[in-house]
């Protein structure tokens, strides 16, 4: 992979979705992955919800804020929609703060969505601990 937001494009590029997929994504997430998700909205038949984040806000309110958007899908257009893939960060780009995403990765694991962690800020930055996460899909680089 060339950097993290190739191994994102590879990641949700190669996902099949389905009528009712929603792609999940906080408003947080780097602009070319942003992108992606924008393409994918235009050429398949995946949806996309930004959970939008104001801060300073703490990481409870963070999760509060997930678990509302997913339930506002669940419950969206007679139930026939699901959030299929949650796209967040390990450290956010703009601005620059860790994010819960080892809350995020297990509540996602709990309500059956696919996580797809953005570690580009990660590495040497933070300690890591892949196992014990378990999320379904982690991309980092080198090079930040």
């Amino acid at each position: 992979m060339n950097n993290a937001t190739t191994g994102i494009n590879t990641v949700l590029r190669n996902l099949v979705y389905e009528e009712g997929d929603v792609i999940l994504y906080f408003a947080t997430v780097y602009g070319a992955c942003e992108k992606t998700v924008a393409y994918l909205t235009e050429t398949t038949k995946v949806e996309s919800v930004v959970v939008e984040l104001a801060y300073p806000m703490g990481d409870d309110e963070i999760l509060r804020l997930f678990e509302e958007k997913v339930k506002e899908v669940k419950e969206g257009e007679g139930g026939k929609r699901r959030v299929k893939v949650a796209l967040f960060d390990t450290i956010t780009a703009l601005p620059g703060v860790r994010f819960p995403f080892e809350r995020v990765t297990r509540r996602c694991t709990e309500l059956g969505i696919l996580s797809c962690v953005d570690a580009a800020h990660a590495v040497g930055h933070i300690e890591l601990d892949l196992r014990g996460l378990d999320p379904d899909f982690f991309v980092s680089n080198c090079h930040k």
